[in-house]
């Protein structure tokens, strides 16, 4: 069944999205019902390479139940030797170390959030589909970013400057569109000596790699 994952934040979405292509697993980028970017994937490689499980409904109730639990103040017993905890004391307690063990087996449940089902609020529009192909963090093209590590003679130094950007083939007879990305970046050659260098490639609207070269 698909399922759409939400990251917390662009790092961890672009960490996803390295695991997912390492290992070869298929997902579509899109928006979530709240239009924020996610992934839709099958929610067994959610689980098998993400580490992301989805709640059972039973196990819903008790992390909410625990939740309010956790937040009332707690009831001060009056000092009185030799007397029995009260039974609410020992029910709460009993109720917090069943929730903390189903808790335990929840993986990553609680960095994304995981939407039973795979409808996006809105359609995805030309601009949403090529802002998803860039970092919130410094600007970069994620596809950009790949193809010139690929080439690299030590991907490591890779040193993100800047991207810059145009849709091209908008007039074409064809109809057929493009995006054009310029992307500035350092890193150490042959000789362990860092330089300054320019890659230009084509991709698809949807991230897809059509060219690229290094300059």
């Amino acid at each position: 069944m698909k399922k759409i994952i939400t990251a917390n934040n662009d790092t961890q979405l672009a960490g996803w999205i390295t695991t997912l292509e390492s290992a070869g697993v298929e997902y579509k980028q899109i928006l979530n019902s709240e239009g924020k970017p996610g992934l839709l994937l099958n929610e067994e490689d959610a689980e098998n390479y993400l580490n992301i499980r989805k709640l059972s409904t039973a196990e819903e109730q008790f992390k909410n139940f625990f939740s309010r639990f956790s937040q009332q103040r707690p009831t001060v017993a009056k000092e009185n030797k030799g007397c029995m905890p009260s039974w609410t004391t020992i029910l709460g307690l009993a109720v917090a170390l069943v929730v903390l063990g189903k808790l335990s087996d929840c993986g990553g449940s609680d960095s994304a959030s995981y939407e039973s089902e795979p409808t996006p609020k809105r359609e995805m529009t030309l601009q949403d589909s090529i802002e998803l192909q860039f970092s919130a963090w410094d600007g970069s093209h994620r596809g950009m970013e790949k193809a010139i590590k690929a080439q690299m003679k030590n991907p490591d130094s890779y040193d993100h400057v800047e991207t810059q950007y145009k849709i091209i083939g908008e007039g074409n007879e064809n109809g057929v569109r493009a995006l054009y990305v310029v992307t500035t970046f350092r890193g150490t050659n042959s000789f362990n000596a860092v330089i300054t260098q320019q890659a230009k490639g084509t991709f698809t609207i949807s991230g897809d790699l059509l060219s690229m070269g290094i300059e």
